[in-house]
């Protein structure tokens, strides 16, 4: 199915103690594990952020966030539906680097009416991790106009369903949801 990769890769990496957009793990940045793991799997390809600069290898378009900085992921979302082609987009930190291509490729092939399909691991959404359609766009927008800025209050606001897949195993869900906070986060 026709779908679009959007990478945020601008926030202020403040607990890891540098940028993460531009982090490395295994030799390899962060960015380059996720376009490895699951580049292929979509049309088009587009790392969201507030910065210029990037060193990555795969093949995607750079979209800037316009307005205030640092406003979290909603307005990163935002700007990449806004900006970005496609009708359905799949949402990722770019500190994500252990993505599952398994998932994400259950992720794209599950049916739903729903807005947004969201991984949930012991009761808690994963919405960094999860496709949004661009009919949302005006959703998104609304509320961060009304100063909700949180990816959790905006799946309050819109209609979204827990992804699972009888196929895919909750262990390979966590490890692929598994968001880099802390250099320590790195081993093991």
């Amino acid at each position: 199915m026709d779908a679009t990769l959007l990478i945020l890769a601008g926030g202020k990496s403040s607990r890891f103690g540098e940028d993460k957009a531009k982090a490395a793990v295994k030799g390899k940045g962060f960015i380059d594990h996720i376009l490895d793991n699951i580049g292929d799997l979509f049309s088009r390809v587009y790392i969201v952020s507030n910065e210029k600069e990037f060193n990555f290898k795969g093949n995607a378009e750079v979209i800037f966030e316009k307005g205030e900085s640092f406003l979290g992921p909603l307005n990163g979302l935002f700007w990449g539906i806004k900006e970005g082609k496609g009708e359905r987009f799949f949402l990722i930190g770019c500190d994500m680097p252990f993505v599952k291509r398994s998932v994400v490729s259950a992720m794209l092939g599950y049916n739903t009416s729903s807005d947004a399909l969201i991984p949930v691991i012991s009761g808690y959404p994963e919405p960094l991790h999860g496709i949004y359609k661009k009919a949302l766009l005006e959703n998104i927008e609304q509320s961060m106009q009304a100063g909700n800025l949180t990816m959790m209050r905006l799946l309050k606001e819109i209609n979204w369903e827990a992804f699972s897949c009888k196929d895919i195993s909750k262990e390979e869900i966590i490890q692929s949801v598994k968001n880099i906070n802390h250099k320590a986060d790195l081993e093991g």
